[in-house]
């Protein structure tokens, strides 16, 4: 065993020095984890990023990438690229092998090229990114692909029109970041970061990858439990359907089938488990189940999943009391305000194994219970904490313009919310509703924080309303202290 880490460090350092020689070097603070010293440019968030929905053919993008900071409003065809930065660590953190800060009158570029398999020829091509702060806009071979807003919810572009047939293809990225100097969803970011003002993070955090798939395929998938009959409702989300698909499941438990049901894509299937063990955070029993898209007998997707059985709800107790329940029964939730940050990645944590260990440990402590405080982490988190049976209360991620704080940061006990303009709801409304849409597939997000005290809080009532409808599975915690506005459920 001890020959084996030696020959693994002494890989680790040789690739180290390889990215080195490519322009890559890290700029270590005055703190580092033990991760970090093995992060390289080839073993980099190697996995497969999207738990809940997987399939075979698919592509990791995350790697060295060429960058350059131009100020705002210079045109991509002047761009002079002037070294490598590691996606998917942020410009500012040191993993990232820049650790420079991206101000608000800069824009942030990105650029590498790909090779497509041979094998992906005539499938339609979906390039991923699992979070770019703040703004950004693609393109592929020089045409624009797309554009999104918005720094913690994925977004996605099929770029089938704008490959090449055959050679090297090419990814441009531009980015902008207000930071606090807008009304935007940053969590703890600041420029002059102190106190419980975290560094920024800008650009690519999460990671960047394509996948190959069939005109009409699989695009999500839903799943809801009923734990009284032991059953879930599977609703499947196609792309592009002529409404002549049909679907069909198989459900495994400890690799057997124990389940199986067929019926017409977009129409929800109802399994019911033999011998269930419901969710929690002493059992938390994952069902695994594979599905298979056709269309006349011809297969077009295949993909693997699971779901959990569980149900959460608050109920009186014998007092009148209103106590938070998990399948029925009381449970006291036991947790950290986990902040999520780390010295070296920022955002990013250094590797799967780090973000991993961070959740054993805390486990290990004898909690059940993580707040993901102001910040949405990769998916794998959320697989992660299904795995272990620990409980997620999931923040929205606040925010408002420091240079505005008396007026957006709402003040306790404060008579009126934040009067904010319809264009910031709306864009914040939309980041809400994408982060749940994103998430809501976990059985370990017990909770939907909407606002972090008074962060940017405005129209309570109606937009907490909203949430309690949209997602009836959950608790809803309207306002998370200061100035609460009677409603959700705690």
């Amino acid at each position: 065993m001890g020959r084996i880490r030696i020959i693994l460090a002494s890989v680790a350092v040789l690739s180290a020095m390889d990215a080195m020689a490519d322009g890559w070097n890290p700029e270590w603070g005055n703190i580092r984890t033990e991760w970090a010293e093995t992060v390289t440019p080839e073993n980099v968030w190697q996995s497969y990023p999207r738990p809940r929905l997987k399939r075979e053919a698919w592509m990791n993008l995350n790697g060295l990438w060429d960058y350059a900071v131009t100020p705002e409003g210079t045109p991509g065809t002047s761009v002079e690229y002037e070294g490598k930065i590691l996606v998917p660590f942020a410009v500012e953190s040191s993993l990232s092998g820049v650790k420079r800060s991206l101000f608000p009158e800069e824009t942030l570029w990105y650029r590498r090229t790909f090779v497509l398999d041979e094998d992906w020829k005539g499938k339609s091509v979906i390039l991923h990114f699992g979070a770019v702060d703040f703004g950004c806009r693609v393109w592929v071979n020089g045409r624009e692909a797309g554009s999104h807003k918005g720094g913690s919810t994925p977004f996605s572009f099929d770029i089938t029109g704008h490959l090449k047939r055959s050679g090297e293809q090419l990814i441009e990225v531009c980015v902008y970041d207000p930071t606090d100097t807008e009304s935007n969803a940053r969590g703890k970011q600041a420029l002059e970061p102190k106190g419980i003002w975290y560094t920024p993070v800008s650009g690519i955090w999460q990671t960047v990858w394509m996948e190959a798939v069939e005109k009409t395929y699989i695009k999500d998938v839903r799943t809801e439990a009923d734990i009284e009959d032991s059953s879930v409702a599977l609703s499947f989300i196609i792309g592009n359907p002529s409404g002549k698909e049909a679907v069909s499941v198989e459900v495994l438990d400890g690799g057997k089938v124990v389940a199986s049901a067929a019926g017409k894509a977009g129409e929800a299937l109802t399994l019911k488990v033999p011998g269930a063990v419901l969710w929690s955070p002493e059992s938390p029993r994952l069902y695994h189940f594979n599905a298979t898209l056709t269309r006349s007998g011809k297969v077009l997707d295949k993909v693997s999943s699971y779901f959990a059985l569980r149900e959460v709800d608050i109920r009186k107790d014998t007092c009148g009391y209103g106590r938070i329940c998990l399948n029925g029964e009381p449970v006291f939730q036991f947790g950290t305000l986990d902040q999520g940050w780390w010295p070296d990645g920022l955002l990013t944590p250094p590797s799967e194994e780090a973000m991993l260990w961070d959740m054993v440990e805390l486990k290990k402590m004898g909690f059940n219970t993580v707040r993901k405080h102001i910040k949405v982490e990769p998916e794998l988190y959320y697989y992660y904490a299904d795995s272990l049976g620990l409980m997620v209360w999931q923040d929205m991620v606040s925010g408002f313009n420091t240079s505005k704080r008396s007026e957006e940061h709402v003040k306790p006990y404060a008579a009126e919310d934040w009067n904010a303009p319809e264009t910031h709801s709306s864009q914040w409304q939309s980041e809400l509703f994408g982060m749940i849409d994103h998430l809501r597939f976990y059985p370990s997000i017990t909770t939907w924080v909407v606002f972090n005290e008074g962060w940017g809080q405005h129209n309570t009532a109606a937009i907490v309303r909203k949430v309690s409808e949209y997602d009836r599975s959950r608790i809803i915690d309207g306002v998370s202290g200061w100035t609460d506005r009677g409603v959700g459920d705690l």
